[in-house]
């Protein structure tokens, strides 16, 4: 069985990538909210790195996914 059959591949990877990118950003958005009207907020100013570690592994995935689908491209060739 083909990971393609599985519906595994390139766009799954990246959609969920982009995806974890986009909460990530988000939860950085909301987090400078709450810290920038209550003052220093412990939860938030840690949930600021946890977003941070997110968006990187993200970034790592999309990154990932892009390499492998070259390779791929590469074997089919």
């Amino acid at each position: 069985m083909h990971a393609a059959d599985m519906g595994i591949g390139r766009i799954d990877a990246s959609s969920t990538a982009l995806a974890g990118m986009q909460r990530a950003q988000a939860g950085l958005s909301r987090d400078a909210s709450t810290i920038a009207s209550s003052g220093p907020d412990v939860d938030a100013m840690v949930d600021l790195n946890l977003q941070a570690l997110t968006f990187d592994s993200s970034a790592r995935v999309l990154r990932a996914a892009d390499r492998t689908s070259g390779s791929l491209i590469d074997v089919l060739a």
